[in-house]
């Protein structure tokens, strides 16, 4: 159950479809990101993982237990060299820019000196209004897609297919909680593709505070999860996210601990 819905949830952020958005204008006002977070680090279970990053509110670096990678950025090409304590190796994504958002993305990895081989690609479509619409990916020849339904510039729904499994999610909001900071935090709740920042249409203008998630696996039968997010400040400060997932067997708490400039 929650290995199918964690498909459809975290992999819908890597997916996409053909559905047409169900976008609307975004009333709201733009979004100030004045707030400068360095670091970033997510628990969950014994794992950690600490996203660092620069003043644009770029990745440079991220740390995971046995490993690391870091990342050089350029007009078309970001490349992500990873090190761990027995080998060292690169890739390179590629991505194509259209009106500022990344419209499609290629994945190079490295398997000789000078050598790469195309492994995984991305494709992106956008709302008349500029948000997230649709993705389409191809992780090692297996195809998944997803659909963004965006009311007012927050995310309503998500819908996705891929390998038989055909998910929808739903999300709930406090207007209270902006997505305001330098970092896009959707992005790195979601295991969206958080290097690539803001190049993945407008900043959605608020973070959820929770989600329910139903899906089906070919005829087997459909189940269903939720999860829940609370957030703690220092003054104006967000500086810790708590979500906990709900599912058929048990729970899982993951926190995100945020650290601002000294």
């Amino acid at each position: 159950m929650k290995h199918i819905l964690n498909y459809g949830l975290m992999a819908a952020m890597v997916a996409a479809v053909t559905f047409t958005s169900c976008s609307k204008d975004n009333e709201e006002d733009e979004i100030e990101l004045s707030i400068l977070p360095k670091k970033v680090t997510r628990i969950e279970s014994s794992n950690q993982v600490t996203y660092e990053f620069d003043s644009d509110g770029r990745i440079f670096k991220t740390t995971y237990d046995f490993y690391s990678t870091t990342y050089q950025y350029t007009n078309h090409y970001i490349i992500v060299s990873y090190a761990t304590t027995d080998i060292n190796f690169s890739t390179i994504v590629k991505f194509e820019p259209h009106n500022g958002w990344i419209t499609s993305v290629k994945y190079l990895e490295s398997i000789d000196d000078g050598v790469y081989k195309e492994t995984n690609k991305m494709k992106y479509s956008y709302s008349a209004d500029g948000y997230l619409s649709t993705m389409k990916s191809t992780i090692y020849g297996s195809v998944s897609n997803s659909n963004y339904c965006v009311e007012n510039g927050v995310v309503k729904s998500i819908s996705g297919d891929g390998d038989g499994i055909v998910i929808s999610s739903t999300f709930t909001y406090n207007s209270k909680i902006p997505n305001n900071l330098n970092i896009n935090l959707w992005n790195i709740l979601y295991n969206t593709e958080p290097l690539f920042g803001d190049k993945l249409g407008k900043r959605f203008v608020q973070l959820p505070t929770s989600y329910t998630a139903v899906g089906k696996d070919g005829e087997e039968e459909e189940e269903s999860m939720s999860c829940d997010f609370s957030y703690e400040y220092d003054g104006d400060y967000l500086k810790k996210i708590t979500s906990i997932l709900n599912y058929d067997g048990g729970t899982e708490t993951t926190t995100y601990e945020i650290f601002y400039e000294e």
